[in-house]
């Protein structure tokens, strides 16, 4: 832009020069000064012109000049680097983790002759809603000899959300604790609920009614000696989980992406497309394999216990391809990914029970 500028400049002013000259043969001679000096003067403008624009070309303008943040967030081809700043500092999820680790683990139960929900349900102190949501149980529903129930390691309700409440509001009425409600429900918000969602409150429990008023009546008072009962105790399959390292995991998805840090039981999650193939973390036999089903929002998931003590669980998949009681090795593939159960897109949800998950510390977006 200068030099056309500079360029009618000079040109006006010889143009002027020349037509107030009168004589005619000085006139011929300063035309053709004034014609090469036009010429190089634009012939050296569309050189530094052109050069400006190739030294554009190889080095771009970097992301921290630009003011779009549009133009200027990373291309999804960008891999972040693994040892970039998490949400969490090095010593919250550590904290985190040690919690986690000594939780115990999920376990199954084969129904009996003459068992009932309720039965099963004291027996390892946990509430009937409980059995219910982890299994897919219906209020009415009943089981059978021989059905292989899910028994989670934690007691709670199960509440259908209605049009004006808060996870706090629900909290306050019900009890529990609401970083352990978006947890278990797979909540990145408290502001996630909505009306007709049905929520796992851990530690839940139903408000007693209100008791009817009672007629005055009068009383006689006697002194009795209490009597101390004993309740019978009863033994449960649940064990703590051993605090084992988890380095001989391997990454259960190749090719996918990390979505989210830890959350939930010790969990992260690897976006994946569907059908992804998802391998086992480690060899063990399988005590969990749901094809069907909600299943507490896990959707179609597979539990496999490992020689060590601990459990890798795989949820929301498109596909289980493993059954109970198989015998896996380590990288054998076990279903599909998908975007079953409560998911808000295709993803593999993975937790480690009685270890650290060997992911927890990666950064989000870290491609495998």
């Amino acid at each position: 832009m200068y030099f056309v500028v500079l360029f009618l400049v000079v040109f006006l002013v010889s143009f002027l020069f020349v037509t107030m000259e009168p004589h005619e043969k000085r006139r011929r001679v300063i035309r053709r000064y004034i014609f090469a000096g036009a010429v190089t003067t634009f012939s050296l403008g569309f050189t530094i012109l052109a050069s400006i624009g190739v030294s554009r070309l190889i080095s771009p303008v970097p992301y921290s000049l630009v003011k779009d943040d549009t133009v200027a967030a990373t291309s999804a081809t960008e891999v972040p680097s693994p040892d970039a700043v998490t949400a969490l500092s090095s010593d919250q999820l550590d904290a985190q983790q040690k919690e986690q680790e000594q939780k115990p683990l999920i376990t199954t139960y084969t129904v009996k002759s003459g068992d009932t929900i309720s039965e099963i349900a004291d027996q390892f102190h946990i509430s009937i809603n409980t059995i219910r949501w982890a299994n897919d149980i219906p209020v009415k529903g009943t089981i059978k000899v021989g059905d292989e129930l899910v028994i989670l390691p934690f007691s709670g309700i199960e509440y259908k959300v209605k049009k004006s409440d808060t996870l706090s509001g629900i909290t306050l009425k019900y009890g529990g604790n609401e970083k352990e409600i978006m947890d278990i429900n797979n909540l990145e918000s408290a502001k996630d609920i909505v009306p007709g969602d049905i929520l796992l409150i851990p530690d839940g429990e139903m408000p007693a009614p209100k008791p009817a008023p009672k007629p005055v009546t009068k009383t006689t008072t006697s002194t009795k000696t209490p009597t101390s009962t004993t309740s019978p105790t009863t033994t449960t399959s649940q064990t703590p989980a051993p605090t084992t390292s988890s380095s001989s995991f391997i990454q259960p998805i190749p090719g996918s992406q990390l979505t989210q840090g830890l959350h939930a039981v010790n969990a992260v999650d690897f976006g994946a497309p569907v059908g992804t193939s998802v391998r086992a973390a480690a060899a063990g036999t399988v005590i969990i394999a749901k094809n069907t089903g909600y299943n507490g929002g896990f959707g179609k998931y597979v539990v496999i216990n490992h020689s060590d003590g601990t459990q890798t669980l795989y949820a929301h998949m498109s596909a289980v391809t493993i059954s109970v009681g198989a015998t896996v090795s380590q990288g054998q593939v076990i279903g599909r990914s998908g975007n079953t159960g409560r998911s808000t897109g295709p993803h593999l949800h993975f937790e480690v029970h009685g270890a650290t998950n060997p992911w927890a510390r990666n950064a989000i977006g870290t491609h495998y």
